[in-house]
């Protein structure tokens, strides 16, 4: 059986779908630990005599020992949410043109440049809070994805 035309473009296509898939799995777990974190800084002292009983929360809350987030917890799970969506989509495109008519040249250099696209999007989402990031970087990926989408169905 004769090779299989593309296998290089098919590879390079497979690696930047699989190292979105490591990156989301690595936010996720950053988000994760964030949020664990964020349990542990309301703690609460034990009441004091003289003071009515009442216990006292150090942790800013309402008494009895209110959790609140950690700081940075925003900045892990709206990562994490970020590469996901973005994993998503490169494994959706990479797998039509698996099944359609093949992964191209001009199919792995669209994923390519969706996946670092993805990569600025994730870092930045994750450093800014922004009303107009997400339609900056997300309307070029959005074209990119459908672009490839298309040549999978190509004549």
């Amino acid at each position: 059986m004769a090779p299989f035309p593309y296998r290089s473009y098919r590879q390079q296509e497979w690696i930047a779908v699989y190292i979105l898939l490591i990156i989301w799995a690595v936010l996720e777990l950053f988000a994760i630990g964030m949020g664990y974190l964020g349990n542990r800084i309301g703690t609460t002292t034990p009441a004091v005599a003289g003071d009515g009983g009442a216990a006292v929360d150090s942790g800013g809350g309402a008494g009895g020992g209110a959790y609140s987030k950690h700081p940075q917890q925003w900045r892990g799970g709206k990562a994490a949410r970020v590469a996901r969506y973005s994993f998503i989509m490169a494994f959706a495109a990479t797998t039509a043109n698996e099944l359609g008519h093949g992964i191209t040249r001009a199919v792995s250099i669209l994923i390519w440049a969706f996946f670092a696209l993805s990569i600025v999007y994730i870092f930045t989402s994750a450093g800014a809070r922004h009303p107009v990031l997400p339609a900056a970087i997300g309307i070029p990926q959005i074209i990119i994805v459908l672009v490839a989408f298309g040549l999978a169905f190509r004549y």
